[in-house]
């Protein structure tokens, strides 16, 4: 009987403890409706997590939410003036050519590793956000390169994010360096970011999207080797010349920006903002930072609110949609928006608060485009994406940079689990040395066959990686 009851007692801790690792009892949804295990952050707030946009202090910067969150939008106003602000005068005579740290056509993964090692990482407690995004990120092939590169790794050793992260890149893709096992618990890196970050302590699970967030712009800050790190000042350029303020402001981009980070994620994006009482074209106050007619600011991954771009789809065509395209996404980041009601901004022209538009144009393409799909809060399968494994953006980007806009898909990190008990991510990536897809679940990782035609099988798609193609 003794013997019995202490069965029951192991397995009842057992179940218990891979409830925790995987579907915790006590979930939430997060703030952009992504289930999250354990303690929810609804009311903290991280300063190092801004959309994707680079901690960047110039005076152009603007802190207003660059992908239309919670504005008051007037729909009649954005259809019948569209004309009010053209996003194609932008036609500075220079090109984006800062000087880069890492060129070299063929690096160590090419060289030298024959086929896909297809190493798991083990769940310690609720980290399957932190697997899929390290996934993701180890199969991102030109920063995997860098890292594995003997000539910088005494520089990179030297850093504290930068030396963890190259410890999970070898353990990834050289079998050796892991003793030759199929999996690996990333530990040490758990214990990093937590140490760094107090929004990874503890065994609650997190957002892979913070997580991104956090590794690229602490890598950047880390490995950045430009010489000067002093911000250009805006303010004695004239702020009705956009040719003259982009001019600035990518001296200052290639004067303190110089990481592998900058080199293959960043890009621009620019915000034109008019007062709609003056229709002068004079600076605008915010309540916190300036900002003026036309900015500039750099960015690293794009965050689609999948909500709102289907209603807007479904404002435009007059029609109930519940699915989305890559297409509408982009076609809704370009919309004009209109700032009124508690949103009005006070503009130095007028002397007082006025109502504002303004449009965010995406200026410059990077080598590796992460694009992030915000479901919202509610039924986190409500909206189907359609996405192709080929991505064409020509049409939203004003820099064409020799025409070179198509993308390729090559890594998922998707979310499954009923919004009522839990969520779980998995990685999906596609192998640079067989061209096959596996699917990354923690320590398990299968080869996915006719993956593109099945992805939804598989999960809610949540975060997506593209190359640039021939690049």
């Amino acid at each position: 009987m003794l013997r019995e009851y202490k069965s029951v007692v192991f397995w009842l801790i057992f179940v218990s403890l891979w409830i925790i690792g995987c579907y915790p009892c006590c979930s939430e949804e997060n703030e952009d409706g992504i289930i999250v295990q354990g303690n929810t952050r609804k009311n903290d707030t991280n300063p190092n997590y801004n959309n994707g946009n680079i901690n960047y202090d110039s005076a152009n910067n603007i802190n207003n939410g660059l992908f239309n969150q919670n504005k008051n939008i007037s729909n009649d106003y954005n259809n019948s003036n569209n004309d009010k602000i053209n996003n194609n005068n932008l036609n500075p005579q220079t090109n984006i050519n800062h000087p880069t740290i890492f060129n070299e056509e063929i690096g160590f993964i090419a060289a030298n590793i024959n086929e896909e090692p297809m190493i798991g990482l083990g769940n310690i407690g609720a980290t399957c956000y932190m697997n899929a995004t390290l996934q993701c990120l180890s199969h991102t092939i030109k920063l995997s390169n860098y890292f594995l590169n003997e000539k910088y790794e005494k520089f990179i050793k030297s850093k504290k994010l930068s030396k963890g992260f190259l410890e999970v890149i070898k353990k990834l893709w050289i079998k050796s360096y892991n003793g030759n096992k199929s999996y690996y618990e990333p530990y040490n890196f758990k214990k990093l970011i937590s140490d760094m970050n107090p929004l990874f302590k503890g065994i609650q699970a997190n957002d892979s999207k913070d997580l991104i967030n956090f590794i690229l712009q602490e890598l950047h800050i880390e490995l950045n080797k430009a010489k000067s790190k002093q911000n250009f000042d805006f303010s004695n350029i004239d702020q009705t010349n956009e040719n003259q303020m982009f001019i600035n402001f990518l001296k200052e981009f290639e004067n303190t920006q110089q990481s592998i980070i900058s080199d293959i994620f960043y890009f621009i994006v620019e915000t034109k903002t008019e007062c709609l009482n003056c229709k002068q074209k004079y600076q605008m106050m915010g309540f916190n930072n300036p900002i003026y007619l036309y900015n500039f600011q750099l960015m690293y991954f794009l965050i689609f609110p999948l909500e709102e771009v289907r209603k807007y789809k479904v404002e435009l065509y007059q029609s109930n949609f519940y699915d989305v395209t890559l297409e509408d996404c982009f076609i809704y980041n370009q919309k004009i928006d209109i700032l009124q009601g508690d949103n009005e901004m006070w503009c130095k022209n007028c002397g007082q608060t006025a109502p504002c538009q303004y449009i965010t144009i995406i200026y410059s393409s990077p080598v590796y485009l992460i694009l992030i799909l915000n479901r919202g809060k509610g039924n986190i399968y409500n909206i189907k994406l359609n996405f192709t494994e080929i991505l064409d953006i020509g049409n939203y980007v004003t820099m064409k940079e020799n025409n070179n806009l198509i993308y390729h898909l090559y890594a998922i990190v998707t979310h499954i689990g009923p919004s009522s008990m839990g969520g779980h991510f998995i990685a999906f990536c596609k192998s640079p040395i067989d061209n096959k897809w596996y699917k990354y679940n923690d320590a398990i990782v299968e080869y996915v066959g006719d993956f593109f035609n099945n992805i939804h099988n598989f999960g809610v798609p949540y975060i997506l990686f593209y190359e640039k193609q021939n690049y």
